[in-house]
């Protein structure tokens, strides 16, 4: 019984997550996921620092079937861009500030594109904004 304290909840960076609200949120992603088109052996391409959210959405591509592609939040413009078309992501998630460096990303075949923004505790992860890619409005 030592680990049961564990059992129902998630600790990040010293911050309790309750489980089913982790839960409740990576089905909404996967919803979110699904009406854009994204399912099985699709792949979601992640471009968060640490973050529950990181987690939310990788639960999210498991409940949906997808890869998830992990980029790297420290690379260069060129090098996210380049994963992007390698990886065939149909989705981008990041942070807010990160999306920026990705403004080739209509190039890659990247139909939506969600920026990561503030958290409700109760809400769904994200708030989702439009983002801009090349002077080109995409729908997100």
């Amino acid at each position: 019984m030592g680990n049961d304290v564990y059992k129902n909840d998630l600790y990040y960076d010293g911050t309790k997550t309750d489980r089913a609200k982790f839960l409740k949120r990576a089905k909404t992603i996967a919803s979110v996921l699904k009406e854009k088109g994204v399912g099985e052996d699709d792949a979601v391409a992640v471009l968060l620092r640490n973050d529950v959210a990181y987690l939310e959405i990788i639960q999210a591509c498991r409940y949906v079937g997808a890869y998830f592609v992990t980029l790297n939040w420290h690379g260069s413009a060129p090098e996210i861009i380049n994963i992007l078309k390698d990886s065939q992501a149909k989705v981008l998630i990041g942070h807010s500030d990160l999306t920026a460096k990705t403004t080739g990303a209509q190039q890659s075949r990247v139909k939506h594109v969600f920026a990561v923004g503030g958290r409700d505790d109760d809400d769904t992860f994200v708030r989702l904004k439009t983002v801009h890619l090349d002077q080109q409005l995409v729908e997100r």
